[in-house]
């Protein structure tokens, strides 16, 4: 992370009225301060100890999401559901289910959405994490979603190698871009079906554009799924429920060391903290 000492010694180098411009040439004879190197070594140890955590939680979260995704896989996509045995199969659905679109499933809470340039951004700087289609793009000073939702990419980033889509499963306030769909599940589906749901389904169908690809609102509720015994899903979503809010107390916890490493690093590199 770079001083404010940087910044202001870039400024001073810059030419230009309307357009302040730094050269490649000035900007690499600025003269910056570093660390000794038994100091940026320190520095790493510390940061290093924040990392391992993070990627301690990141493990955990994948073994217990691959958990749930085994489960759905073997009672939804291999039909091993609990009574699976006695039930006759007709036309490859079991008797009780049915075919359906993804609109009996999900809710969409897309017009809650609001996006915010980077310069009003720059304005309303906060804790709120904003996501994107992919991600969290910045922090924001206040919220528009609280609650346990899934982000779907709507536009850009919609869709991942595998032909899965781009998903956030993200919980607590936070704010939203206008791309990337909100969505909660459909009663008696929950939030945590449809995640494991999404994850296990290709998309490629419904993605329209080139240059910038797109999921619609409209393509994606006509999509054709199979709709389970509606007691099968009660009982799929109860035995993930400890699973999901593991996770989520996991990411929570990630948000946390990320934030707390980032705001360390400066003050380390400052000789505000000493090492």
């Amino acid at each position: 992370m770079l001083s404010q000492d940087f910044y202001a010694k870039a400024d001073a180098a810059a030419i230009g009225a309307a357009q302040r411009t730094v050269s490649l040439n000035a900007l690499r004879n600025i003269e910056i301060a570093l660390p000794s190197l038994e100091t940026q070594r320190a520095i790493v140890n510390i940061l290093s100890s924040y990392d391992a955590l993070i990627e301690n939680n990141q493990k955990q979260i994948k073994l217990l999401e691959e958990a749930a995704q085994r489960l759905y896989k073997e009672w939804f996509i291999d039909l091993r559901f609990p009574g699976f045995e006695n039930t006759p199969v007709h036309d490859g659905v079991p008797v009780g289910w049915r075919i359906g679109i993804l609109d009996e499933v999900i809710v969409y809470h897309d017009k809650y959405r609001k996006p915010l340039s980077s310069s009003e951004r720059a304005n309303f700087q906060g804790k709120y994490r904003y996501f994107g289609a992919a991600g969290i793009l910045d922090y924001v000073r206040d919220f528009l979603f609280d609650g346990t939702y899934l982000l779907l990419g709507e536009d850009g980033t919609v869709i991942n190698e595998d032909g899965s889509p781009v998903l956030q499963y993200v919980t607590g306030q936070f704010w939203v871009n206008n791309h990337a769909h909100v969505l909660t599940g459909r009663d008696p589906y929950s939030t945590d079906y449809i995640y494991m749901m999404f994850k296990n389904m290709k998309v490629s169908d419904v993605v329209t554009g080139v240059a910038q690809l797109k999921i619609s609102q409209a393509r994606l509720s006509a999509k054709k799924v199979i709709i389970p015994d509606n007691q099968l899903v009660v009982s799929y979503s109860a035995r993930i429920r400890a699973m999901m809010e593991k996770t989520l107390i996991l990411q929570s916890q990630i948000d946390s060391l990320i934030e707390a490493r980032d705001r360390l690093l400066p003050k380390l590199m400052s000789g505000e903290i000493e090492i």
